[in-house]
């Protein structure tokens, strides 16, 4: 899997806009969306696997 850090790292080399339409993704934007996305709770790893 990938670290949060790294998948944060991967949307801003797509150049993929945040939800609210920012440029810059960090990885505690994207662990809320994944946080959101499956219902995950605190204890949630902060490795998550994405195909």
């Amino acid at each position: 899997g990938k670290s949060l850090r790294q998948i944060a790292r991967d949307l801003n080399a797509r150049q993929t806009p945040t939800a609210h339409g920012g440029a810059q993704w960090w990885p505690s934007t994207v662990r809320a969306v994944l946080r959101r996305a499956t219902g995950a709770d605190e204890r949630s790893p902060s490795t998550v696997t994405v195909d």
